[in-house]
């Protein structure tokens, strides 16, 4: 009889030890995948002529050496200031989105059942503001590529302008990286690249923005997407 509880302990840490490591090895899986993140970001080019309002969404392969050798557009769209859709075309501003991302730098991907780097997708958009007038809301995005992929990252659908601050003579490009969770709302952004007195309204108008959440196997999942807001005062 003094025996039989250290029996049955030894007993059930048999049944128990193998469900346990099972367990502990999947969230340690879980927990080491992630999506690429920006580690070095650089201002973006802004054109000499066009729209008050730009945006281009971007789908970006990142390399096991973190940059970005492959791009894809998924829509580029002009707005006037009272928000309607811009007619006119769109010089330089896909261009200058492509060559600022070439010149970025990100850790890699790292892929759940090897926990190694892997080549991967990300979304990366840019809104281009030439700071007239605020908090104008965008023209709806398109938000499914040219190109099907087995795994998207989030993608924007309706964006919105920053209020730039009436007491700010700032220039340059904001990069936040956001957490898209599975119903597409937005749980956390971090500012990758600063400009000190633009940070916090370009947050407040991220946190606005309405993105399709990713997907994997045909599944919402969540994941990451970066947002640049480049500014250029008149």
């Amino acid at each position: 009889m003094d025996g039989w509880p250290l029996r049955f302990a030894f007993t059930m840490l048999r049944i128990l030890a193998p469900i346990l490591l099972i367990t502990l090895c999947g969230s340690a899986a879980r927990q080491a995948h992630r999506a690429p993140t920006p580690v070095e970001a650089t201002d973006a080019s802004f054109p000499t002529i066009g729209p008050v309002v730009s945006v281009v969404s971007l789908l970006a392969t990142v390399d096991l050496d973190g940059h970005i050798p492959e791009t894809q557009v998924v829509d580029s769209i002009g707005s006037t200031s009272d928000g309607e859709r811009y007619q006119g075309t769109l010089i330089g501003y896909v261009e200058d989105s492509i060559a600022a991302v070439k010149r970025w730098r990100f850790s890699p991907a790292i892929d759940s059942s090897s926990l190694k780097p892997t080549r991967s997708l990300t979304s990366i958009s840019f809104l281009y503001d030439r700071v007239f007038g605020t908090g104008t809301i965008l023209p709806i995005m398109r938000t499914r590529p040219a190109q099907s992929f087995n795994d998207m990252p989030p993608l924007p659908s309706k964006v919105w302008r920053a209020d730039y601050p009436v007491n700010s003579i700032g220039i340059g490009t904001v990069v936040l990286k956001l957490r898209i969770e599975l119903s597409g709302s937005i749980s956390d952004v971090e500012v990758i690249k600063s400009v000190p007195s633009l940070d916090e309204p370009s947050i407040n108008a991220v946190r606005k923005w309405q993105f399709q959440p990713a997907r994997h196997d045909g599944k919402p999942v969540g994941s990451t997407t970066v947002v640049a807001f480049v500014f250029l005062p008149l």
